[in-house]
């Protein structure tokens, strides 16, 4: 841990300080600490093909169990009507 001077009054206090205990002012937050917030942020997401070829794998199997539904309900509907007759 470093001493750095506060940009409002000049006190010398430490760079891990959140504000300056001398007048209260925020101080600026350390570079590492953006950077590694930036690279949680962009974790979220998928990254390589692997990941984004998982994700496509199961939204294509949901839609096809969701289009399967769709059609044995309709055949459902078709073959009633055909058997009322």
């Amino acid at each position: 841990m470093a001493l750095i001077k506060c940009y409002e009054c000049g006190a010398e206090i430490s760079d891990a300080a959140k504000s300056c205990p001398h007048c209260g002012a925020p101080q600026p937050q350390p570079e590492k600490q953006s950077v590694n917030l930036r690279k949680k942020a962009t974790k979220a997401e998928p990254t390589t093909e692997e990941e984004v070829k998982d994700w496509k794998y199961y939204l294509k199997r949901i839609g096809g169990i969701i289009g399967i539904l769709i059609a044995g309900k309709i055949l459902s509907k078709i073959i009633l009507m055909l058997f009322k007759c």
